[in-house]
């Protein structure tokens, strides 16, 4: 994974690349398996899902605001119209009556598949201020080292001078 554009990532490497020499060895490598591991986690690749999510709710929309319409009746007996139109009228109230039931079921489908999606979106912003949590614990535990070498370094260079000024 390729992370030259992302602007967070950057300031961790420039981070990494001024404390390179006093890192344990492996932990560039070990920042950049946590960096991929946090994108691949990251609400970035999940935008495709959530379109898709989207689009299977506006088709389900789009599903329940179909027109009901009728055939035309025609009938080569004689009578056979008045029979036909009267059978009609009969189908068409069980057809009436189970496209309502239809139609509450599938309201109640989209109304559940709304739910979904704004929990979904919930979780995502969740998930988004876990990894910025976790970045900025990355970039805290960065400084600290730096600080850490820092003093180190400072230890050192004051022994090493008391150790020159007791010699002399």
């Amino acid at each position: 994974m390729n992370h030259d554009d992302d602007p967070l990532y950057a300031r961790i490497q420039d981070r990494a690349a001024s404390a390179a020499e006093n890192l344990p060895a492996g932990f560039s490598e070990e920042l950049e398996g946590s960096f991929t591991q946090i994108m691949r986690e990251s609400h970035r690749e999940r935008r495709a899902h959530d379109e898709e999510l989207l689009a299977l709710i506006e088709v389900t929309k789009i599903k329940l605001n179909t027109q009901r319409s009728g055939a035309p009746i025609e009938s080569r007996l004689p009578g056979g119209r008045f029979l036909h139109r009267a059978t009609k009228r009969v189908v068409a109230r069980h057809i009436v009556h189970l496209s309502d039931q239809i139609q509450e079921i599938l309201v109640a489908q989209e109304q559940l598949i709304e739910t979904l999606a704004a929990r979904l979106m919930i979780m995502e912003k969740r998930e988004a201020r876990l990894i910025t949590d976790l970045t900025q614990h990355v970039i805290d535990r960065l400084a600290m080292l730096e600080r850490v070498e820092s003093e180190l370094a400072s230890i050192r260079h004051g022994m090493s001078t008391t150790d020159g000024s007791t010699t002399k």
